[in-house]
């Protein structure tokens, strides 16, 4: 597969070797950017203001704009911003997605993943299934997976870095005139 390259919160990042189709991250937490660095991923990381909800969806979508990422990546807040912006054909994976909390936006389209722990104390899991349903989604889009909101374990590190992979090789087939299925 070609490589992805990755847009997350401080930090600007390309691989020279094998660059792969952007995808962005906007709620950088370490783990996250680290394993998908460490994966071949190009991660761009733009800085989101946390007290401005309007100005971190501004940058978002200048983001967006300059770099056509081929996944899009929130975690809490930053699923609440991956909500609000214009992606266009972009996929989605949000982690914990705080969408009611942030913004207008009570859908997400259709190839977007929803990884959520039920354990989480942040975010009420009950959210995530909401957004599935109001989106008309099937129930297979939310992965429950982890023991808290961080969803910083091994195991559902994995499930994201899998999410983003299989959304950047649809996304890289459709761009093909392939389509959606292998």
């Amino acid at each position: 597969m070609a490589g992805n390259r990755v847009v997350s919160g401080n930090r600007v990042s390309t691989t020279d070797e094998n660059p792969l189709p952007p995808r962005l991250d906007l709620d950088p937490r370490r783990h996250e950017t680290d394993l998908l660095r460490n994966h071949g991923h190009d991660v761009l990381n733009p800085a989101l203001p946390d007290d401005d909800f309007a100005a971190a969806v501004r940058i978002a979508q200048a983001e967006i704009d300059q770099h056509h990422p081929d996944v899009l990546v929130g975690s809490s807040r930053g699923g609440a911003v991956a909500m609000n912006i214009d992606s266009g054909a972009t996929p989605l994976v949000l982690l914990c997605p705080a969408w009611k909390r942030w913004g207008t936006a009570t859908i997400v389209k259709p190839g977007t993943v929803i990884l959520h722990s039920r354990a989480d104390d942040v975010v009420p899991f009950a959210d995530s299934e909401e957004l599935a349903r109001n989106s008309g989604l099937p129930a297979s889009v939310l992965i429950a997976v982890g023991s808290d909101h961080r969803l910083a374990d091994r195991v559902p590190l994995a499930v994201m870095l899998m999410a983003c992979e299989r959304a950047a090789q649809v996304r890289g087939q459709a761009k093909e005139g392939r389509g959606f299925h292998d």
